[in-house]
């Protein structure tokens, strides 16, 4: 069957390049891209993978190269639209862009309807498309395979993705948990008692996620008298870290620990923060928001 293999560059610790190993000869050419039009070195220059293979190899050649186009003119585009000195050429630009990203995703789309069984094909829409896709998103997709891609690899790990988020999806009961607490006790979630639960995927490490804290410390200081709790469930790997931002930003909810990530995944949190609106009886009602449309639900929920 076939193999994903990579071909990683001496002394470049950030040049690997993934190829589909399967029966047959290999040719690998690897180069900088050539100067700019008017002459110049492309700054930050960077190595560029030319791996002759099998039929494989060649729609997965075909799936790079448009990412590789694309990130060029995409940067092209960037600098240009950062050197723009009036807004309506600024304007301009980014509607380039945004025609841009259409043509690149018209592509792709293009290949992967004319390839739909192709390893290749289920290989890059697992690694490169639906991460981070919401289900429905995720599930149109996932319908662009033929039966021999869905049965594929990578075609199966698509599927289990989509059926991981299906089981948190707003009106399934939230996954059961338990989780240690800075105390060294475990909590768990189906343990926990409240009218309305809030799990709170974040980070000490995650700026975004501590930017959020004061806003949620305000909105949980006003509604857990009502019947709110919070149930935080920190992805540090360092115990010490979790501890030192809990403590910094005075957090006063319940807080939990899951450095090995396991119940992220199982939740199918892509980015942090991530949040989980439950009612009294586990039922995920909504997911995702932030602490502007946090406060807004509870209001109706609780007030």
């Amino acid at each position: 069957g076939l193999q994903l293999a990579v071909i990683r560059v001496d002394g470049k610790n950030n040049y690997i390049f993934p190829f589909l190993l399967e029966k047959g000869k290999y040719t690998a050419t690897i180069t900088r891209p050539a100067a700019n039009e008017d002459g110049a070195k492309a700054k930050n220059s960077f190595l560029v993978a030319n791996i002759g293979g099998e039929s494989e190899q060649r729609i997965y050649n075909y799936f790079n190269l448009i990412r590789q186009e694309a990130n060029i003119k995409q940067q092209e585009l960037q600098s240009a639209y950062f050197s723009a000195e009036e807004p309506a050429r600024k304007d301009s630009i980014h509607q380039l862009f945004m025609d841009y990203q259409k043509t690149v995703e018209e592509r792709e789309l293009a290949l992967v309807k004319a390839n739909p069984d192709a390893y290749a094909t289920a290989f890059h829409l697992y690694n490169n498309v639906i991460q981070g896709l919401g289900i429905e998103a995720m599930k149109e997709k996932y319908d662009l395979l033929g039966e021999k891609g869905k049965a594929s690899r990578y075609g199966k790990k698509i599927e289990e993705q989509i059926q991981l988020l299906e089981n948190v999806a707003v009106g399934r009961i939230a996954p059961g948990f338990k989780l240690a607490a800075p105390d060294g006790d475990s909590l768990s979630l189906h343990g926990v008692s409240a009218k309305v639960k809030i799990i709170d995927f974040w980070a000490s490490w995650c700026g975004p996620c501590r930017a959020e804290n004061p806003k949620v410390l305000e909105i949980y200081a006003e509604y857990q008298p009502k019947g709110l709790e919070i149930i935080g469930v920190s992805l540090d790997t360092d115990r010490d870290a979790w501890l030192k931002a809990i403590a910094d930003d005075q957090l006063t909810w319940k807080q939990c620990f899951d450095p090995t990530g396991n119940i992220a995944t199982r939740y199918g949190v892509a980015a942090i923060p991530h949040t989980f609106l439950l009612d009294e009886n586990n039922k995920i009602i909504d997911k995702n928001l932030n602490s502007h449309s946090l406060k807004q639900r509870l209001s109706g929920l609780l007030d």
